[in-house]
């Protein structure tokens, strides 16, 4: 019993970090929209913030990446080891 709660208690906290990652995630690619593009056109600041942009969409995918990741290798995985313990 006790291993089954300790399992379940790390299902959750990794559901948690998926859950930050997400959101992470989710922000950075609103940073990299366009939305933000409209304002800078020509220029050095253009390409910089282009170049800002181009690395919060980068950053954006790592991180959902790493959530489906850690479902699929973690999550999944110790669900299944808590259905077959019962």
């Amino acid at each position: 019993m006790t291993r089954k709660k300790e399992t379940q208690d790390v299902i959750d906290m990794l559901a948690d970090r998926i859950d930050a990652e997400m959101t992470f995630a989710i922000r950075l690619d609103r940073i990299g929209g366009e939305q933000y593009l409209r304002s800078f056109q020509i220029g050095q600041l253009a390409d910089a913030v282009q170049n800002f942009k181009q690395s919060c969409q980068a950053k954006a995918r790592q991180a959902a990446e790493l959530c489906d990741n850690v479902h699929q290798n973690c999550i999944d995985p110790l669900k299944q080891l808590l259905l077959q313990q019962e």
